[in-house]
């Protein structure tokens, strides 16, 4: 049996892709190669800063601290980079159909509509016999966390609110 014709069919269609790709990126006004360009495949999400201004409720690890009075406290030693305006945080507990929701709606509430701009959560456990939960405690939202010093805030958020930005 003969290969040689479907070899040549096959070097034929391979050159003429390679000219028409070659064409594409001549003809354009753009001098970017194609391959180059930001795709949304490929392009990364532009990050998100919160804005001081507006009440905002950050995700956050913290540790815990044990004193010799037998007594726990929670400190705040690192910001995620997730966050969420009050509006947006009662839609993802609202979406997520948390089990303590209601709660969480009114703690956050309170916090912000008391003048507070920055409410704390994290991810864990409130209650050892329920599921894991965006989990809002007292002792952690009586603090600054994001101007104490010892704290990892992203980068790129005090670059941005240094610059004015939020």
């Amino acid at each position: 049996m003969n290969t040689f014709i479907p070899k040549v069919v096959a070097a034929v269609v391979s050159l003429g892709g390679a000219i028409a790709v070659l064409s594409e990126t001549k003809g354009s006004d753009n001098q970017e190669d194609l391959l180059s360009q930001n795709t949304s495949l490929t392009a990364k999400p532009k990050r998100r800063v919160p804005n001081r201004n507006n009440c905002n409720i950050y995700l956050v690890d913290y540790v815990s601290k044990y004193h010799s009075n037998s007594t726990l406290t929670r400190e705040v030693n690192k910001f995620e980079e997730q966050f969420w305006t009050k509006d947006e945080f009662l839609q993802e507990i609202e979406e997520k159909n948390l089990w303590d929701k209601a709660s969480l709606k009114e703690k956050v509430e309170k916090a912000c509509d008391g003048g507070k701009r920055a409410a704390f959560v994290w991810w864990g456990k409130s209650q050892n016999d329920k599921p894991d939960t965006l989990v809002f405690h007292e002792g952690i939202n009586g603090d600054d966390w994001l101007n104490k010093e010892g704290v990892s805030v992203p980068e790129y958020w005090k670059e941005e609110w240094n610059r004015g930005v939020g």
